[in-house]
């Protein structure tokens, strides 16, 4: 419903085909850009309800603090209604939850390990594997290799005693590591290398390969 004109139309349609035809949005344009807010009528309830601003500065949902007033002006009484639609909020939990996130990575496919320079994965410790990509690719990127993997020496003589918490030093450690390909003699069962690694579930597929993760460099790469 748009709150200024009254017209009733559906919402846009979705990337994946689903949702309205866009009448709405077509309303709105056609009356000159000049009345932005629309609220899903089957999200109203007393509580509050959806409201979207068309508007090019915004395009996005919006509070609107007089709300009740303005339902009122076209016959709704706000405190009287109740919830028959998903919010926005409930749609796009439900696509997240949905998400066929495997049409992205190479699931039930046997891939050939690499290993060497420029072939270095890291451990997934349960949830690092975001940092792990992130990493990846920005020593993928000549000049962050030039400031901590090709400048490793330099930094290591000047390390203070206590590296642990030095970032220079730790990050020309992980770069050199991942661009030379020195990274010590692999374990006999990569899933044992830490604890950690041993207690996250496993992603092998039923032919029992190792499970490999696709990072973000294998995903632009793909996408390229």
């Amino acid at each position: 419903l748009n709150l200024s004109t009254g017209h009733i139309g559906s919402g846009r349609k979705f990337a994946d085909g689903s949702g309205g035809n866009g009448s709405a949005l077509r309303h709105y344009e056609a009356m000159g850009r000049k009345y932005p807010l629309v609220v899903k009528l089957g999200t109203i309830t007393p509580a509050g309800a959806d409201v979207y601003s068309y508007a090019a500065d915004e395009d996005e949902m919006v509070t609107d603090p007089k709300l009740a007033g303005h339902l009122a002006h076209w016959g709704i009484n706000m405190m009287q209604m109740e919830k028959t639609a998903k919010t926005m909020a409930e749609l796009e939990i439900d696509m997240n939850v949905a998400y066929e996130f495997s049409a992205l990575t190479e699931a039930g496919a046997r891939l050939t390990q690499l290993s060497g320079p420029g072939h270095v994965g890291l451990v997934n410790l349960g949830n690092s594997c975001y940092m792990n990509s992130v990493l990846q690719v920005l020593f993928s990127l000549p000049e962050v290799l030039q400031r901590y993997a090709h400048a490793a020496p330099a930094i290591f003589e000047s390390a203070p005693a206590d590296a642990a918490g030095d970032l220079p030093t730790q990050m020309a450690k992980v770069g050199l590591a991942l661009s030379s390909g020195k990274t010590g003699k692999p374990p006999a069962h990569p899933k044992a290398a830490t604890a950690a690694a041993a207690a996250a579930p496993a992603a092998a597929d039923e032919g029992g390969a190792e499970p490999m993760e696709t990072d973000a460099a294998d995903a632009a790469a793909a996408a390229a």
